[in-house]
C-alpha cells in the first residue's frame, strides 16, 4: 500500500513575452543579489521545515526496565502476538497449548475481530483506525519515553516492505511498515521493525522493549493451514519466555486477526469470535470474561498498561474500555479441594463460577486463585451423568478449602 503523494505543484509559465534585457548596473546587481539571498534563505528554511515535519520529533527510547518510567501497573512489557484465520472454537478444539493457556490464565470469550482483512485488524489494534498517517502506538510509546519493537518472522531484512521470496513474510501482516511515523525515517524503521531472530537476542540480553508486536510467518501463524500447526509453534516459542525472569513483569496478549469459519450473528460486532488470552503473572487466573471486546479494546488496554496518551481513533475509554477484568493486581488466594462421587474422585470434573474455571485432575483435585470476594461455584461431571453441585464460598484474606460430592442419577 503506497503512501499518498505529498508533492507540491510547480509554477506554470505565464506565456508573456520576456521584457528587453539591459546591462545591469551595480545598484541593480546589489538589489538582485539581495533578493536571491532572501529567496534562498526562505526556501532553505521551508526545506528544513519540510524535512523536520515529515517525521514528528522522536524521543529516544530509554533502556528497557529503566526506573525513571512510572507504569500504572506492575506490567512493564506488553507482548502482542497475532495469529491468523481461525475461529475461536477451532483453536480451542485443535490447539492443546492454547486451550491450556485459556484455562490457566485469563480468556476473553467475547473477543471478535474487526474485519476479515489482516492489515486492518492489526492497524485497529495499534492505532484504532485504518489510517496510517495518524497517531499510533509507536508514537505514543516514544513520547512516553518508553521503548518498542516489532518482530516479524521470515522478514529478510529490517523494515522490509516487500514480500519475501519464499512467501513466508507478508508485509500485510506488518502494519508498522505502513505507518508514516515509522517509515519516514528509514534508520528509525530499521531499528524498530526487525526479523524475529532479534527477539532471541533481546531476551538473551535482557533488553525486552516495553511494547512488542509479533507476527509469525505465513505457516506458523496458521494462515490457511491447521490451527494445530500454529499451536505447536506457539508452544515452542512461548514456553521459554514463560519460564524466564522477564515474564514476571510482562503481559502476553495472544489473539487471532479474524474468524475464517464462523460468521457473526446479525447486528453483532466484527466477523465472529476469535481466540484471545492474556498470559501474565497478573492475569485473572482460571478466568473467562464474557464481555464483548475487539481490537480497539486491545488498543486501549495498551494505552492503560503502558501509561500512554490517546491516538484519538476509536480509543474512547468509555466506549471501548481497557480489558481490566482480565487482570488482577491485588493479592489472591487459593480455592481448592476435590470433586467426588460417593467418596470416589471424579477425574475431569469442572469447577466453575463467576468467570473462573478449573478442571479436576486424576485424583479429583482442583485449585484456582481468586481475589477476596464471594463466589457461587458449581462442580459438574465430564460425562454429564451426574447432577451439578453448587456452593457459595467467601474468600477473605486466606486460602479456602471446598469439597464437592456430586449427586448422580
Amino acid at each position: 500500500m503506497a503512501a499518498p503523494s505529498s508533492g507540491v505543484p510547480g509554477v506554470g509559465r505565464s506565456g508573456r513575452r520576456a521584457p528587453n534585457l539591459r546591462r545591469p548596473t551595480v545598484g541593480n546587481l546589489h538589489y538582485r543579489v539581495a533578493v536571491i539571498l532572501v529567496v534562498v534563505l526562505v526556501a532553505g528554511a521551508g526545506f528544513i521545515y519540510v524535512l523536520e515535519s515529515t517525521h514528528r520529533s522522536l524521543i529516544p527510547a530509554p533502556s528497557p526496565g529503566t526506573s525513571s518510567i512510572a507504569f500504572p501497573t506492575p506490567v512493564q512489557h506488553e507482548i502482542v502476538i497475532f495469529m491468523e484465520n481461525h475461529a475461536q472454537s477451532d483453536v480451542l478444539a485443535s490447539g492443546p497449548f492454547e486451550r491450556h493457556l485459556a484455562q490457566e490464565y485469563a480468556f476473553a470469550a467475547g473477543f471478535r475481530g474487526v474485519t476479515y482483512d489482516s492489515l486492518q485488524d492489526y492497524a485497529y489494534a495499534n492505532s484504532g483506525s485504518y489510517y496510517f498517517g495518524g497517531s499510533s502506538v509507536p508514537e505514543l510509546v516514544d513520547h512516553a519515553g518508553e521503548s518498542w519493537a516489532a518482530y516479524m518472522q521470515g522478514m529478510p531484512t529490517p523494515c522490509d516492505r516487500l514480500p519475501s521470496a519464499d512467501g513466508l513474510y507478508n508485509p500485510n501482516h506488518d502494519p508498522f511498515v505502513f505507518y508514516n511515523y515509522v517509515t519516514s525515517s528509514p534508520a528509525y524503521c530499521a531499528s524498530h521493525v526487525l526479523p524475529l531472530t532479534a527477539w532471541n537476542q533481546s531476551i538473551a540480553a535482557g533488553t525486552l522493549p516495553n511494547y512488542v508486536f509479533i507476527t509469525p510467518d505465513m505457516t506458523n501463524d496458521s494462515d490457511n493451514v491447521s490451527a494445530a500447526i500454529g499451536d505447536a509453534w506457539l508452544h515452542g516459542f512461548l514456553t521459554p519466555f514463560l519460564n524466564s525472569s522477564l515474564f514476571a513483569s510482562s503481559a502476553v496478549m495472544l489473539t487471532y486477526d479474524s474468524n475464517a469459519i464462523e460468521n457473526p450473528p446479525p447486528g453483532t460486532l466484527g466477523n465472529g469470535l476469535v481466540y484471545f488470552s492474556l498470559i501474565s503473572p497478573y492475569a485473572h487466573r482460571n478466568y473467562t470474561s464474557a464481555n464483548l471486546y475487539s481490537d480497539p479494546n486491545l488498543l486501549t488496554t495498551t494505552e492503560w498498561l503502558l501509561g500512554l496518551g490517546r491516538t484519538n481513533h476509536n480509543d474512547n475509554w468509555a466506549v471501548t474500555p481497557p480489558m481490566v477484568d482480565l487482570f488482577d493486581f491485588g493479592p489472591t488466594y487459593s480455592v481448592s479441594g476435590s470433586v467426588t462421587y460417593q467418596g470416589s474422585p471424579v477425574a475431569g470434573a469442572q469447577v466453575s463460577g463467576s468467570g473462573y474455571l478449573a478442571t479436576a485432575d486424576a485424583a479429583g483435585a482442583y485449585s484456582f486463585s481468586v481475589p477476596n470476594g464471594t463466589y457461587v461455584l458449581q462442580a459438574s461431571s465430564p460425562t454429564g451423568t451426574c447432577l451439578t453441585s453448587s456452593s457459595t464460598v467467601t474468600v477473605s484474606g486466606g486460602n479456602v478449602s471446598l469439597r464437592f460430592d456430586l449427586p448422580c442419577t
